[in-house]
């Protein structure tokens, strides 16, 4: 996977954060950085909205990648561990497509979508050296490719 490619969709807290308490300073509605921090940490709306914003419009994408929702999905180097595996499974939103990837822990993540393949570089306490890579097909072109 070329990681010098600009990611398509991009899931991290910190930089949320960071570009958030940059705005307010900014704008004069913090006078310092570190209140503008305290805010921002204080205000779980702001991350719930970037959610939704985030997986409606992955949701989106997907829809028009794979209107059925049945995808084939391959993990190399998951956890701490480097183990590999796979799973077919449906999902027709974007947040029940990430939850049927992502383990289920505070993950950051970059999501690369090449025409119907889709890559996923994840980031999260037992992965954290930027190895964890998910490829997502939808999952009737598998089920070709084992036919032929």
């Amino acid at each position: 996977m070329n990681t010098e490619q600009t990611p398509d969709f991009v899931w991290d807290t910190h930089e949320i954060a960071r570009t958030q308490a940059r705005w307010l300073v900014e704008s004069g509605e913090c006078q310092t950085e570190e209140a503008a921090y305290d805010r921002v940490y204080g205000d779980q709306d702001l991350f719930q909205q970037e959610w939704e914003d985030l997986t409606d419009a992955l949701g989106e994408r997907l829809e028009a990648i794979n209107p059925d929702g049945h995808w084939y999905v391959e993990v190399h180097n998951f956890g701490w561990r480097n183990q590999h595996g796979y799973k077919e499974f449906t999902a027709d939103d974007g947040r029940t497509f990430l939850q049927e990837i992502l383990p289920n822990t505070d993950c950051r993540f970059r999501i690369y979508f090449h025409d119907k393949e889709i890559h996923i570089q994840n980031f999260h306490h037992d992965s954290p050296t930027c190895n964890e890579w998910y490829t997502v097909l939808p999952a009737r072109h598998t089920e070709l490719d084992q036919a032929a």
